[in-house]
């Protein structure tokens, strides 16, 4: 089975409707979740990662992007490649390697490489944290229950600690062509919140001994 989840929030209706249809659009897609209740008192991206038993491939999307047909099956083939190769991973188009203690999760480029999900540049390699709003993973490898992700806001480097500690590989590859995703401008961002203000982002990573 094939599954498909993402978080929106009040005034992204709009955005979170054309993001849902470009995944109905995928042919391999068996169930689609949306959340868009507060899951208790939260209302944070970690909504996207399910605590429901399910199996199967999960991949977790954002409200904010525009899905290309047949993205769900590119993103199967290259979990099922890697997984091969690698043994227990997950696989995403975007992230960060960790090279040294930050400075600032968002803004220092000398201790992490970031591959961003815009650059067709080929370039498939191990990394520490995901973007999740491209992440494909399988249950029989990992499975993420909101206890994963205690600060709010922070999926992406949450997942990339518990693959750590759970020793699952995390592999970006890179998408198939510029702008094969689309993004649609939203108002406040995570970004926008907290790119000026990543004092617990940074703290966290260097929690860490990725290396």
């Amino acid at each position: 089975m094939i599954h498909v989840s993402m978080a929106t929030i009040k005034g992204r209706e709009d955005q979170c409707g054309r993001a849902y249809a470009s995944l109905l659009r995928q042919p391999l897609v068996d169930h689609i979740f949306i959340q868009s209740k507060p899951h208790g008192a939260r209302e944070d991206d970690a909504r996207k990662f399910l605590n429901e038993p399910i199996s199967g491939y999960m991949i977790t999307a954002d409200d904010d992007l525009i899905y290309p047909v047949g993205y769900v099956e590119y993103m199967v083939n290259q979990l099922d490649e890697q997984r091969k190769i690698n043994g227990p991973c997950a696989v995403t188009l975007m992230g960060r390697l960790i090279t040294g203690k930050m400075t600032s999760y968002y803004h220092d480029l000398e201790n992490a490489v970031k591959l961003d999900w815009r650059d067709a540049d080929g370039i498939t390699k191990r990394i520490h944290i995901p973007g999740t709003c491209m992440f494909i993973y399988h249950t029989d490898d990992i499975r993420f229950t909101m206890d994963a992700f205690p600060t709010e806001n922070m999926a992406d480097i949450h997942a990339g600690i518990k693959c750590h500690n759970e020793g699952v590989k995390i592999v970006r590859v890179p998408p198939i062509r510029p702008k094969w995703i689309q993004y649609q401008n939203v108002e406040d961002t995570i970004w926008d919140r907290d790119n000026l203000n990543d004092s617990v982002h940074t703290e966290l990573v260097n929690s860490v001994n990725w290396i």
